[in-house]
């Protein structure tokens, strides 16, 4: 390990093990960021409602970087994930913070060309690199809101999709296979339907014309993650 990797290692498990001991909310984004968008998910499996995701996405007033940061509250669990991009929606530095039975802390960090992840959890600290491609997203198996950085590049076609929470990379593509009305309280929204593709690996997200998700369906795991009013 060269010395460079010592150093990123080093901050990032000293990000990362605070909050394995206290896992409070997110901080607050108001007084520092423009908001982008903000809003309620309810997490739905086989057709049945398993958790609910709240989130807030803004723009750092100083320097244009976006935050996007939530929490998701499935059975026993919360996962707190907070991701900063730049200006292009580029990763710049994640972190995913699940408490509960087994509290277990991820940071994922970047030189530029490479990403590493650092996994903190009550077995130890785990390692692992991924290599960015053209366009690079990060996701969550269990997370919603994180596709808006992904959908929000609409000259993308090729995406270079990070799992951290699963030690995995995987290539999509992306395209608009579709628009259609999507129910949202008592009114309905013209969204485009967005298909990221990877073999069997299909999801598809329902974007508004202001760039806002209104669901995200992966009918391989008959999961979906739809928009509540408000």
């Amino acid at each position: 390990m060269n010395t460079m990797k010592h150093v990123r290692r080093a901050l990032a498990v000293a990000a990362v093990a605070p909050a394995l001991m206290i896992a409070g909310p997110a901080p607050d984004l108001a007084a520092q960021t423009m908001q982008v968008d903000e809003g309620t998910f309810e997490i739905l499996r086989g057709g049945e409602r398993v958790g609910t995701e709240t989130f807030a996405i803004g723009r750092r007033v100083a320097t244009a970087d976006i935050i996007l940061q939530g929490r998701t509250s499935l059975s026993g669990v919360e996962i707190a994930p907070i991701l900063v991009t730049s200006t292009e929606w580029v990763p710049l530095e994640y972190r995913r913070t699940v408490s509960g039975d087994r509290p277990e802390v991820v940071e994922l960090i970047t030189d530029g060309q490479r990403y590493t992840a650092i996994t903190t959890n009550d077995r130890g600290e785990g390692e692992r690199e991924f290599r960015g491609g053209t366009f690079t997203a990060v996701l969550d198996a269990e997370v919603a809101f994180l596709y808006h950085a992904v959908v929000a590049r609409t000259d993308v076609t090729l995406v270079t999709v990070l799992h951290p929470d699963q030690g995995r990379q995987a290539r999509f593509r992306m395209e608009v296979v579709g628009t259609e009305g999507f129910r949202l309280g008592d009114t309905t929204v013209q969204v485009r339907r967005v298909r990221l593709s990877a073999g069997e690996d299909v999801r598809d997200v329902l974007v508004d014309d202001r760039g806002r998700v209104m669901s995200v369906e992966i009918p391989g795991r008959d999961w979906v993650a739809r928009r509540l009013p408000g």
